[in-house]
């Protein structure tokens, strides 16, 4: 797993699942037919087919499909630019449907020429592309290549041999028809095509690749035990391995995260927010942080104010402003308010932050994902605080100029592995020329040492 696929996705609000990812499915449905479609109808199933107005997912998967990013503040708005810009939106509903029902289905007409394409939001902006034009297919949205459709019977040596080499190669027939994936270290050059098949091009939206897929490590334990005194240190080494970027180019990348959630706190704190369902007030972060700052809070600052611009980014998320969705849109105000107290209470700076935000991608926010299915979102948001913000306040301790990890083993080291008196001993080799000297002289020594008679006085 990626990191940034748990520090992230950066979007706007409401929802991980039902706004970026939905967001994301269009922007792999444009990729597919080559650009903006002229006309789009979208197929909501189950669930969503009541919900998708409250989490945006019908301008969500529109502002995709018009070339919109799932972090662009034209999400909102996506619908209105649509028509502004002559294209067509249709929207159907299927209650009664056992689809999936995190499923968007698309009919997009582009060129005369009409595409059906379907993807599913599989949680925290994550997607998989499951359906072009009938064919099954999986797509993640951070692959280059293409798909081709056409006879069956090719081999791929046929197709590098006008595409060049490809790292992954794939086919599925239906008759006399197939359906053939290409995918490239980097997108295929426009204009390039195969004679006698369709193409649709797949391209990476979402910036990070998978290099190389064994893990660095698979375990807690694991991990612990490769970590060596530098916790944060080996999760850049996961991430370097896993995508094939540098160390510098992974934390520039947390501090980003990190400066958009300060920006999403101090929105959220500026007063009212606009939000989109139009339930609550979206003041309450604003409101308790002024009480915080009064003195009224019984719990105090640090605590007070971490649950205030905890409140203040989950009312920026629900007004469809710019969050870092970590673990997921749902709980996104709980790091950034909790960091930065922690923060502010130790007088730590930017490199701290991105070493405890490293520490929680790798240790608390799995376990939220993990525990939400059996014991609910609150309940996994607590579990996860429980795990991180320890995980957290270690990773930025320090005492002498060493880490945690290393104190402790330093400790471990003193205490219980080496004994607490250790003999000196050596070899002397003149030993046997100075012996007969040495006892000569410590004989001297204890005869001068002995208690010498008195003489007895006469009678």
């Amino acid at each position: 797993m990626d990191i940034f696929d748990i520090l992230g996705p950066v979007m706007v609000g409401p929802s991980s699942s039902h706004t970026a990812g939905m967001a994301r499915i269009g922007r792999m449905g444009r990729s597919l037919v080559g650009g903006t479609p002229e006309r789009i109808t979208l197929h909501f199933f189950g669930a969503l087919s009541h919900t998708y107005k409250g989490h945006a997912s019908d301008s969500a998967v529109v502002a995709g499909l018009i070339g919109e990013r799932e972090d662009s503040p034209n999400v909102r708005h996506a619908l209105r630019l649509a028509a502004e810009r002559g294209v067509e939106v249709e929207i159907r509903t299927h209650p009664d449907s056992g689809r999936n029902p995190n499923t968007v289905s698309m009919e997009l007409v582009r060129g005369g020429r009409t595409y059906a394409v379907a993807g599913v939001s599989v949680g925290g902006g994550e997607i998989e592309m499951t359906e072009l034009e009938g064919f099954p297919v999986c797509l993640r949205g951070n692959e280059d290549g293409a798909l081709f459709i056409g006879p069956d019977g090719l081999g791929r040596a046929v197709f590098e041999e006008r595409l060049g080499a490809l790292s992954g190669f794939s086919c599925v027939k239906d008759g006399e028809r197939a359906l053939y994936l290409c995918l490239a270290e980097k997108p295929f050059p426009e204009g390039m095509d195969m004679p006698g098949l369709e193409m649709f091009p797949v391209r990476n939206i979402l910036g990070n690749k998978l290099v190389d897929a064994e893990p660095l490590f698979s375990t807690l334990a694991a991990m612990a035990e490769m970590a060596g005194g530098d916790l944060p240190g080996l999760i850049e080494r996961y991430e370097a391995r896993r995508s094939g970027v540098d160390r510098d180019t992974i934390r520039a990348a947390v501090l980003g995260s990190w400066e958009i959630m300060k920006a999403s706190m101090t929105d959220g704190l500026a007063g009212k927010s606009d939000m989109l369902a139009g339930l609550v007030p979206g003041d309450a972060g604003f409101r308790l942080a002024r009480r915080v700052e009064s003195g009224q809070a019984l719990s105090g600052r640090t605590i007070g104010m971490a649950v205030a611009r905890a409140l203040a980014v989950m009312e920026n998320n629900g007004s469809m402003r710019c969050v870092v969705a970590a673990p997921t849109a749902g709980a996104c105000g709980v790091l950034p308010g909790a960091f930065l107290s922690a923060a502010e209470e130790r007088g730590l700076g930017d490199d701290a932050i991105v070493d405890g935000l490293l520490v929680a991608a790798a240790v608390g926010v799995p376990s939220y994902l993990l525990a939400r299915s059996a014991i609910g979102n609150t309940g996994a948001m607590f579990l996860m605080m429980a795990v991180a913000l320890p995980a957290f306040l270690l990773a930025m301790y320090e005492k002498d100029g060493l880490p945690f990890e290393k104190v402790v083993r330093n400790v471990l080291r003193a205490r219980f592995l080496r004994p607490g008196v250790r003999p000196y001993q050596t070899e002397n080799i003149y030993a046997p020329f100075t012996q007969r000297g040495a006892v000569r002289k410590e004989d001297a020594i204890a005869e001068s040492k002995k208690p010498k008679a008195r003489p007895r006085k006469g009678r």
